[in-house]
């Protein structure tokens, strides 16, 4: 699992508080980076959840995009590139 928003103390995240816990390791990056790195078939919704959050996260305007962001733009369905320039 990937965290983009580092806050608080790191040993307030607990991912063994379950019998068989969903994620096994974490670690800090940049805020778009769990877009490229997600399974591909899940970009979009990571696309979307990111965009959503951010409005939430960053009331002043989301992150820059990244250098290989056009990479993921090529790739996404239209009306998903006219959702990330509205946010």
């Amino acid at each position: 699992m990937v965290f983009a928003a580092p806050s608080g103390e790191e040993s307030r995240l607990r991912f063994d508080t379950t019998a068989t816990p969903e994620f096994d390791r974490w670690r800090w990056t940049d805020y778009w980076t769990p877009v490229r790195e997600v399974v591909y078939f899940k970009r979009r919704v990571y696309v979307r959840a990111l965009h959503d959050l951010g409005k939430v996260l960053f009331p002043n305007g989301l992150p820059p995009y990244p250098e290989w962001w056009s990479e993921i733009e090529a790739t996404r369905p239209k009306g998903l590139m006219r959702l990330a320039r509205k946010a």
